[in-house]
């Protein structure tokens, strides 16, 4: 499949001469909104736009997100100063860049690209904010999740097999090579939590996804925080809480106590979110730092944009190689 194509609910059909001809999900406007602990909602940011995911530097108030352009269907990614309300676009080249994670001081944007010598591969880019200077970190980097609390280590997943999935730390300094974390079969939305020794993060090990916490640096050890399904875990850094996305759309928050050991307490209900449920990767929210706000990517009922319809002829061919 043409790298960069999101495949998920995409319309398919081959001829009977072998014709291959698809067409990936039409987009929907989304806006992003402020909701209170209740889930009642305190505002927005921005005007409605394709935004496809979301990274929050709440101390500095700084937003990067990865926004679909309604007319090319192009995504790039884009930074929001929530307190002037300027946004201003950080990428400009043509084709997917992606999964946007903001450092904890604002300053620097990590986020997952095509833009490598092999198209086929997802580099590792990082951008800074004030002069858009980009550089490579990686080419065979993978989906971004997150950024450590001491800005030294990018997170991302990446495949490595037909069944396998690899979630490794990236130094951010150049030339370094990645460690490998843990491996399972899918691997979503890893999170380092606010002191950088444990790594949240969903798996479908069981056979659905669910939450679980592993160590870090060495991956030892696997406690599973959900018990109905989760995806999207996010700490709260000035709380000892875990809040995760139930299959339903419910906001679930449970208390947890880290340090030398990791223990974590019973779900709960917050409130219910309106967001894309086939956003597989991408994250649909953010939590403030004192986990009474959270900046949500809600859908609003209107469609954006049309991807465009692709024909490939002798697509068996790539089958072979």
């Amino acid at each position: 499949m043409a790298p960069g194509v999101d495949t998920t609910e995409a319309a398919y059909t081959v001829s009977p001469a072998g014709v291959l001809v698809f067409r990936p999900p039409a987009g929907e406007i989304t806006q992003l909104t402020w909701l209170n602990r209740r889930g009642q909602e305190q505002g927005i940011v921005g005007a409605r736009a394709g935004y496809q995911a979301l990274s929050l530097a709440d101390a500095h108030n700084r937003i990067a997100a990865e926004i679909t352009d309604l007319r090319s269907g192009d995504t790039d990614i884009w930074t929001i100063d929530a307190t002037r309300a300027i946004t201003s676009r950080l990428t400009f080249t043509h084709g997917p860049e992606e999964m946007p994670v903001g450092s904890a001081d604002g300053t620097r944007v990590a986020f997952s690209s095509h833009r490598t010598k092999s198209a086929a591969k997802i580099g590792v880019l990082m951008a800074t904010v004030e002069t858009g200077l980009t550089r490579v970190l990686t080419e065979n980097g993978g989906h971004i999740y997150d950024w450590s609390p001491d800005r030294q280590y990018i997170l991302y997943a990446t495949n490595e097999g037909v069944s396998t999935e690899t979630m490794a730390a990236l130094p951010t300094t150049l030339g370094a090579t990645a460690t490998t974390v843990i491996s399972d079969p899918v691997i979503h939305h890893a999170q380092f939590s606010p002191d950088g020794r444990w790594i949240a993060y969903s798996s479908d090990k069981s056979g659905r996804l669910e939450v679980y916490v592993t160590s870090f640096p060495a991956g030892h050890g696997r406690w599973q925080v959900s018990s109905n399904g989760g995806v999207q875990s996010r700490w709260v850094k000035k709380a000892n809480e875990l809040i995760y996305l139930a299959p339903d759309g419910k906001l679930m928050v449970v208390s947890v106590k880290t340090g030398t050991s990791f223990e974590s307490g019973v779900p709960s209900l917050l409130f219910d979110i309106k967001v894309d449920p086939s956003a597989n990767r991408r994250p649909q929210y953010s939590v403030s730092d004192d986990g009474q706000r959270f900046l949500v990517n809600m859908l609003t009922g209107e469609l954006g944009w049309q991807s465009p319809t692709t024909v490939v002829l002798n697509w068996t061919a790539a089958l072979k190689k």
